[in-house]
């Protein structure tokens, strides 16, 4: 019974000495997780914004024919 209670109260430090560990760790990352985040965010704002102006601006101008110009009759 001594084992077990022995077993639980490592695996309770181990938890708890690696939930520090990952807290210690972040906090100190924090400034880099919170620029890339901003970063990803307006990258992909941006890119979707684009992407409906672009969509817009077809529908409201179409395309000028391309090709070779055929002759003028003057």
């Amino acid at each position: 019974m001594r084992f077990f209670i022995d077993l639980m109260a490592v695996t309770g430090f181990m938890l708890s000495a690696s939930m520090t560990a990952g807290l210690i760790i972040s906090y100190y990352q924090m400034d880099d997780i919170m620029r890339d985040t901003l970063e990803r965010v307006t990258d992909g704002i941006g890119n979707e914004i684009e992407k409906k102006l672009q969509d817009k601006l077809d529908k409201a101008m179409p395309k000028v024919p391309g090709g070779a110009a055929s002759s003028s009759v003057f």
